[in-house]
């Protein structure tokens, strides 16, 4: 079973304007003990992080006032070794997403609609969870 492989840092900020979509990752997420913050508006996300808080930070790219390359833009700068990783059901290519947006660093995408079995296993997989 995929839980075992967890390690005791376990914080991850996850921020998406569907709200269905963040109460599905905090119902799998919490029952593996990872401790979950959860947001449905970019903007008051970024005014109430903490930096050196999160192991993670997951967050949907399309969302109203602020999309997640943005928030990212905004949140490297107030901590840059944040790892992150996109939910996003965008059907384009990460290469054609590096030509809207140059300054894209990232190295996790998570398609939507994803499992909860899924979701752990891919951060555990690609990622120092």
């Amino acid at each position: 079973m995929y839980h075992s492989r967890l390690e005791s840092r376990r914080r991850i900020l996850i921020i998406d304007d569907d709200k269905d979509i963040l109460l599905t990752f905090r119902t799998c997420m919490e029952r593996l003990g990872w401790e979950i913050d959860l947001y449905d508006d970019p903007v008051k996300a970024l005014s109430e992080f903490k930096p050196g808080y999160y192991d993670r930070v997951l967050t949907d790219i399309r969302m109203p006032k602020l999309n997640g390359f943005e928030l990212v833009d905004r949140l490297k700068a107030l901590e840059k070794s944040l790892e992150v990783c996109f939910i996003t059901a965008f059907e384009g290519y990460y290469l054609a997403l590096k030509d809207i947006y140059p300054r894209l660093d990232a190295k996790c995408f998570i398609r939507k609609p994803i499992g909860c079995e899924e979701l752990v296993n891919h951060l555990l997989l690609h990622h120092k969870m």
